[in-house]
C-alpha cells in the first residue's frame, strides 16, 4: 500500500489489503481476496495486527470497540464478533443454513443480510444482545434487500428487483429502529388500555 509522505502506513500484509472501515481510531480490513481473506486491524499510531486467520473471512466492520465479519464455515457464511479488548475470543453470531453477509455494527446494534432465497434476501438484526431476528418488511417480499447501513437508532438499505441484472431497479429504504418501534407499539397499546379503563370508571 502506498501512502503520502504525511500519512501513516496502516497495512503491509504482503497481499491485497481491501475493504477498510475506520471508527474511533481503529481501522479494520480484509487482507487477501474473497476466497482466502483474513481480518486485520490497526490503530491511529500506525500499528497493525492479525485479528483472525481462518479459511475465508470477508467484509469486516467496526465501531472502534468491536469487530464483526462474515466467515465461511465449509457450508455457508456465518457472522463472527470479537471485542478488541479480548481479540483472541471471537464468538459466532449466526449458525444456520443460509449465508449471513455484509454485517454492520454500532455499539450493541448489529444489522446484516441473510441470503434466504435467490432473489429474496432479507435484512436481519440483533439489538442489545437479543437473538437475531428479521426485519419483517423484508421477509418474502420478492426483493433482494441488501447493503444495510446503521444510522443511529435506525438503518437504511437497498431494496432491489432483479439484483445484478440489466433490468435491476432499487429503492433506498429508511427503516425505523426495530426495538424502538416495538416498544413504542407496546406503549401505545398499554396507553389505549389505560384510557379505555378510565372511560369505564
Amino acid at each position: 500500500m502506498r501512502c503520502r509522505r504525511n500519512s501513516t502506513l496502516r497495512s503491509g500484509t504482503g497481499t491485497d489489503d481491501i475493504k477498510p472501515v475506520a471508527a474511533n481510531g481503529v481501522v479494520v480490513w480484509q487482507a487477501g481476496p474473497d476466497g482466502s481473506g483474513d481480518i486485520w486491524y490497526g490503530d491511529n499510531v500506525g500499528t497493525s495486527s492479525l485479528l483472525y486467520d481462518g479459511v475465508d473471512e470477508r467484509n469486516p466492520h467496526t465501531d472502534g470497540t468491536r469487530v464483526v465479519w462474515e466467515q465461511f464455515d465449509g457450508l455457508d457464511f456465518d457472522l463472527f464478533l470479537v471485542n478488541l479488548a479480548s481479540p483472541n475470543a471471537a464468538v459466532p453470531l449466526t449458525n444456520d443454513a443460509f449465508d449471513d453477509v455484509t454485517p454492520q455494527i454500532d455499539g450493541n446494534r448489529i444489522v446484516w443480510v441473510k441470503e434466504v432465497t435467490p432473489g429474496d434476501s432479507e435484512i436481519w438484526f440483533s439489538w442489545d444482545g437479543a437473538p437475531p431476528e428479521p426485519l419483517r418488511a423484508t421477509q418474502n417480499n420478492g426483493r433482494d434487500d441488501v447493503a444495510p447501513l446503521l444510522d443511529g437508532d435506525r438503518f437504511v438499505y437497498e431494496s432491489c428487483v432483479d439484483l445484478d441484472q440489466p433490468s435491476e431497479v432499487c429503492d433506498i429504504v429508511l427503516a425505523p429502529e426495530p426495538r424502538g418501534a416495538l416498544l413504542g407499539a407496546i406503549a401505545l397499546v398499554a396507553m389505549a388500555a389505560l384510557l379505555a379503563h378510565d372511560r369505564r370508571r
